[in-house]
């Protein structure tokens, strides 16, 4: 029977009351049922009772959802949505075996590192050349991969992990050194996770081959059992705060930061500039973790909500890149917000601010904001007091 691993107490839960439809954003690009948490609900329930056939009405209402679990935190009823759509994804990709494994060879080079820096410069070349595929809506790549500074603390305090991952390893080094650096500034001894944890398995749990996700995240626990991992992308500190969950401490790197805002009140440099701050999803719906960003960065900056309760951007793992339509649809609705707030609030030349590199990339590709993440202008407004550099 299909969708027989989704539990029927999650479905039940669900009174179709409609108070998720306006925190969808499918639902809010289309204005139909079809692409709401209560449609989906409705239809898995359908196939799962019998009732319906698993036909392409089912599978394109699945298909566009970006997962983003904003209906979570806003369902009055509890509905665990996250349990229903995870193995109803899975199940598809199963079914799916051709599409499934064309999945699993373009998510190949996130567990190869060199292979990953070695397309990272041919897709450099591609987007110098100006060639990228339309479909491809990633930001700026870069040619090389600074080796990190890794500075002795000023104050000894205790060790931690910085969770090097695979996308913002090879693309997004400044983010990494903006991490490296702020923990030291705060007097933790700073170690870099090595190559026996080259993906954390976040975009093949989300594409639904949940086999390459448990084995990558058995690795990763092996690897980090016992001790304290920030991480500063969402999406991987969602996934770890689960992979890791009981036998590792993980936790988001403006949530471990914000640990020490008074301290950081004495040593931040005021900035005369305005930052918009985007809450990604799995930072925001999952982790629960989003206020600390705003919270340190109006430390130095003049800081700025989206008028939109959070809603999605549209990137959502490989959604933009499978579902191009529905993201870009999704996308407008943000950036439309954000240029609302721009002129009510008259604010000239801001900064945009993501925790989350799909996020950063997705957003830099329809707009002309400069999109940086969060921690490297926490950075850059700290007094420099890092002393003794060594590289690694």
């Amino acid at each position: 029977m299909p969708f027989d691993q989704v539990p029927a107490e999650a479905l039940n839960d669900c009174v179709a009351c409609g108070l998720c439809l306006p925190h969808c954003p499918t639902y809010r690009a289309t204005g139909e049922d079809l692409f709401s948490p209560r449609g989906r609900i409705a239809l898995i329930g359908a196939v799962k009772a019998g009732h319906l056939e698993l036909d392409g009405e089912v599978s394109g209402s699945l298909d566009n959802c970006i997962q983003c679990l904003a209906c979570v935190p806003a369902c009055p009823s509890g509905v665990d949505y996250e349990a229903i759509i995870t193995p109803a994804v899975a199940e598809m990709a199963q079914r799916r075996r051709t599409r499934a494994g064309l999945t699993r060879a373009i998510l190949w080079p996130l567990t190869h590192p060199r292979v990953l820096r070695a397309l990272s410069i041919v897709g450099w070349l591609a987007q110098t050349l100006r060639v990228t595929p339309k479909r491809l809506t990633i930001g700026k790549l870069p040619l090389r991969r600074p080796a990190l500074a890794v500075r002795t603390p000023v104050a000894e305090n205790e060790s931690v992990v910085l969770y090097r991952g695979c996308v913002m390893d090879a693309w997004y080094r400044d983010v990494h050194q903006a991490t490296i650096n702020v923990l030291t500034h705060l007097g933790y001894n700073v170690e870099v996770s090595g190559s026996d944890t080259p993906c954390c398995g976040a975009l093949h749990q989300h594409a639904g081959l949940h086999t390459q996700a448990d084995d990558l995240g058995f690795q990763t626990r092996q690897a980090l059992s016992g001790r304290t991992v920030v991480v500063n992308s969402a999406g991987c500190g969602a996934m770890l705060k689960s992979s890791l969950s009981g036998v590792a401490k993980v936790h988001d790197i403006h949530e471990f930061v914000h640990q020490h805002l008074e301290e950081l009140r004495r040593s931040i440099l005021p900035v005369d500039r305005d930052v918009i701050v985007q809450d990604p999803c799995h930072l925001r719906h999952v982790q629960r973790a989003h206020e600390p960003v705003h919270q340190l960065l109006g430390l130095a900056y003049r800081v700025h909500r989206i008028p939109d309760d959070g809603l999605c951007c549209g990137a959502g793992g490989l959604f933009s890149a499978s579902q191009p339509g529905m993201a870009r649809a999704v996308r407008d609705l943000k950036t439309v917000a954000i240029s609302g707030l721009i002129g009510s609030a008259s604010l000239e030349d801001p900064l945009l601010a993501s925790a989350n590199p799909g996020c950063i990339g997705f957003l830099a590709s329809a707009t002309d904001l400069s999109v940086v993440h969060p921690i490297v202008l926490l950075d850059q407004a700290i007094t420099p007091t890092h002393l003794n550099g060594k590289v690694r």
